[in-house]
């Protein structure tokens, strides 16, 4: 992320280009001072490399949320994952990792990490007063990221394809 200030640029990176070489800082910088498709590309790509998702990888080991277990105070993620994939996946889909996030939001309520293979659902679903069927249908939502993958169209990653979307009203509660 990059911001034009007055008299400078404040500049945002991902701990993914932590470890990244001379060309790759190269092209970080030049996306900051003047934003060309073909560069955007190349960032595209740089942060879907094998070099990133490895320093993404080891930082998530060593996050707060990695420790977290699947049991919430009211919901059980692990007791969820298998129920949703018994009943619409076959049984078919590998577990990721399942964590509640560290804190409550109010925005996004579940995440699929491809790069750690982990789904990571909102503190804010895990009170009494959220329906099961709500929890059920983030987790299903997740679930079905993992399934489909993303799709990629002029080097964006499109993640609500007209698949995806048909596949999750078939969610029972969708409605």
């Amino acid at each position: 992320q990059c911001k034009t200030q007055k008299d400078h640029y404040h500049v945002t990176l991902s701990e993914g280009f932590l470890f990244c070489n001379a060309s790759s800082i190269h092209l970080l910088v030049t996306c900051c001072l003047q934003t060309k498709r073909k560069d955007l590309a190349k960032l595209r790509a740089l942060s879907r490399s094998t070099e990133y998702k490895q320093v993404m990888a080891m930082l998530w080991q060593h996050t707060a949320q990695s420790a977290y277990s699947t049991n919430g105070n009211y919901y059980d993620l692990k007791t969820l994952f298998y129920k949703l994939n018994a009943e619409y996946f076959h049984n078919k889909l590998e577990q990721p990792q399942l964590r509640w996030s560290n804190r409550k939001t109010k925005r996004r309520l579940g995440y699929f990490h491809p790069e750690t293979d982990t789904i990571t659902l909102s503190r804010s679903l895990d009170q009494k007063q959220v329906p099961t069927y709500v929890v059920e249908y983030v987790l299903y939502h997740e679930m079905l990221h993992k399934k489909l993958g993303l799709k990629s169209r002029n080097s964006y990653r499109i993640a609500h394809t007209s698949q995806f979307k048909q596949e999750e009203r078939k969610y029972k509660f969708y409605e």
